[in-house]
């Protein structure tokens, strides 16, 4: 359901190729518009989404590796003798 409205302004060529465009296709210039934005910017905020996703992988790979040299670590000295400096 479309909820927000917006005001776009064309030159006249770009409005009568859209115009036509959108005639040929049988659907609206609203259409062919949102269309275009999905299509254009959606994909840049997946490659953003992907690469927050390789590094929270990354992440994790470390924590997995280092992990265990912690297990049993006295935190509670640890932060004691932190407070020391």
């Amino acid at each position: 359901m479309l909820t927000k409205r917006t005001h776009i302004l064309f030159d006249e060529d770009t409005a009568f190729m859209l115009a036509a465009l959108a005639r040929e296709k049988a659907t609206s210039v609203g259409n062919l518009v949102r269309h275009a934005i999905k299509k254009t910017y959606t994909d840049v905020r997946h490659t953003h989404r992907s690469k927050r996703q390789k590094a929270v992988r990354a992440l994790l790979d470390l924590q997995k590796k280092f992990l265990g040299r912690f297990e049993g670590m006295d935190y509670r000295a640890l932060i004691e003798d932190g407070r020391k400096y």
